[in-house]
């Protein structure tokens, strides 16, 4: 199938009608379960790109990457190449900062949603170690076998003149066929569903101070979130705007977002001080 302009809309149209059936269902109901399932699914996927790849490759990629991080964090983290000026960290690292800060409340306001019942330690180690140890593995897995696959001349896919055609045909390397492109485009559809679902549940929440018992909002509001939602990458399409145009607005937005952050996080422990204050006397 050709990834034609009305190809990508109708794609976008069918995700955009899954994320509004969950969303109208409910966290409870319906993306629960969706989310575990999709979480399970790519557990097992990842599993089995490790056995059926380059599995000591991997392990020992995995290690020598971990050294480099943790050797030169400090010095990737603060690199803006001020003598070349190639825009890769304004293309790249100081775009995901960005990006990360954005997401900062949103995510925030939903995994506490998820996690009511947690203590705070417990939300903390899930969100810093937890998710941290997940995408290490999940990165080194995925490009320890790209990588190999590179190296041994399977699959050049440096070369690819499409990025994510390249991503479909090195996994067409793996026994399988047709079948492990299929599971992987199903996992990369219900990784984004549930991202867009949290987000309609998030901006629905902090637009509306009519909360059930429960703490959810009104289905027919989150519907109209989901639309919203829908309506910006088929702005971007039909107006024919490069990818860096969005890239330029996550950077130009996180600058109010990093203080509305700061103030949350003052809120946040004057709560701490107040709550711990209250515990005492009682």
């Amino acid at each position: 199938m050709e990834a034609t302009f009305t190809m990508n809309v109708i794609v976008v149209l069918f995700i955009a009608s899954m994320v509004s059936l969950g969303s109208y269902v409910g966290l409870e109901k319906g993306m629960r379960y969706w989310s575990d399932g999709t979480i399970w699914a790519a557990i097992a996927f990842i599993g089995f790109i490790f056995l059926a790849g380059p599995s000591e490759f991997i392990i020992r990629q995995f290690t020598n990457s971990l050294s480099l991080m943790i050797s030169n964090y400090v010095k990737m983290s603060l690199w803006t190449d001020p003598i070349k000026n190639s825009g890769f960290p304004e293309a790249n690292t100081i775009f995901l900062f960005t990006l990360a800060l954005n997401y900062a409340a949103l995510m925030g306001i939903f995994i506490t949603k998820i996690s009511k019942g947690r203590t705070i330690r417990e939300l903390v180690l899930s969100c810093l170690v937890g998710l941290s140890v997940g995408t290490w593995i999940m990165f080194s897995i995925n490009s320890g076998f790209a990588m190999n696959a590179e190296l041994t001349g399977v699959f050049s896919l440096s070369k690819a003149a499409n990025g994510q055609a390249g991503v479909f045909a090195v996994l067409d390397t793996l026994p399988g066929g047709v079948l492990v492109p299929a599971i992987f485009t199903i996992l990369a559809v219900g990784f984004l569903a549930t991202s867009l679902d949290s987000a309609a549940f998030t901006l629905s929440a902090v637009a509306t101070t009519k909360l059930d018992s429960d703490g959810n909002t009104n289905p027919m509001f989150r519907l109209f979130w989901c639309l919203v939602l829908t309506m910006v990458p088929l702005s971007i399409m039909f107006s024919n705007a490069p990818f860096s145009a969005l890239k330029t607005l996550c950077i130009f937005l996180s600058v109010p977002f990093l203080f509305i952050i700061i103030f949350l996080n003052i809120g946040l422990f004057r709560w701490f001080r107040a709550d711990g204050a209250r515990r005492d006397v009682q």
